[in-house]
């Protein structure tokens, strides 16, 4: 089994405590992660709140790349529309070569208004950027060459470098609906599964096999799922049960104020609609 420590970066201890003692100790104990023996480290992107304060999962992993040997290291998650597909898949390519072929790709489409906003990004129009975009970088990072696109009339040019290998089998993205899977299955992703504390009905993620198998014939087996969750080890289970129930229990209600999930705000953007069970939980 592959085991690997996920960081957020979240900073939800005030203003006594700055956000550069943060990410010196974050960064110490993504370190602190390879020496333990984790197998990976993953940072995920968020940008204007304290939820999370890493805006460039990339760039932090190339840091860590110059301060580790061995520990694999995963984006959770590249939030798709928020990029332009050359620069981004140019700092993929970067990452891998100065890791040495460490890196594991995911992605997703990005749920929070407030982020939208201040990026100037239409979030109406979240899911046709997200499937163009991966449309342009994964071939490009394949391939060395990227083009096309509808909206972003990608002239067709060489990227430099070159890719250092073959990302099949470690790209992984957050899909759910069944035009997500679809996507998720042509461009030959595996899925990253949130484990997500239940209030309420949420619904349950629909087979991945069948939709693969479609795309890439009979008997083919998608890759081996992430899944992504908050655990808590202790020598007393009791004490394991106290202590993660109450950090579980913190983050959520920092998940819920930045993603405004007490709300039906969301679930009212088009594309979004999938996530009216959210206002049956809260």
């Amino acid at each position: 089994m592959h085991v690997g420590m996920g960081t957020g970066f979240a900073h939800q201890r005030g203003e006594a405590y700055s956000d550069a003692q943060l990410i010196r100790e974050e960064f110490e104990n993504c370190v602190l992660a390879e020496e333990l023996g984790f197998d990976s480290v993953w940072i995920t992107e968020h940008h204007f709140s304290d939820y999370s304060i890493c805006t460039n999962p990339l760039q932090a992993l190339s840091y860590l790349a110059g301060r580790t040997k061995r520990i694999r290291l995963g984006t959770q998650l590249i939030v798709v529309p928020w990029h332009d597909p050359v620069r981004l898949a140019e700092q993929i390519i970067m990452l891998d070569h100065v890791s040495n072929g460490r890196t594991i790709l995911g992605f997703g489409r990005g749920l929070a208004r407030h982020e939208f906003q201040g990026l100037r990004i239409d979030q109406a129009k979240a899911r046709e950027l997200y499937e163009e975009i991966l449309g342009l970088v994964i071939p490009a990072i394949e391939t060395g060459f990227i083009e096309g696109g509808e909206t972003f009339k990608q002239p067709r040019r060489e990227l430099r470098p070159a890719p250092l290998r073959s990302f099949a089998g470690r790209k992984f993205c957050g899909s759910y609906s069944e035009s997500s899977l679809q996507v998720a299955a042509e461009l030959g992703f595996g899925r990253i599964i949130l484990m997500l504390p239940q209030r309420g009905t949420m619904p349950e993620p629909d087979d991945f096999t069948p939709v693969w198998q479609q795309v890439h014939g009979p008997g083919s087996e998608p890759p081996h799922p992430c899944v992504s969750g908050q655990i808590l080890v202790d020598e007393s289970a009791d004490r394991a049960l106290e202590v993660g129930s109450r950090h579980v229990a913190h983050t959520m209600r920092a998940a819920i104020v930045n993603y405004e999930m007490d709300t039906d705000v969301v679930s009212k953007i088009p594309g979004y609609e999938g996530y009216a069970w959210i206002d049956a939980c809260y």
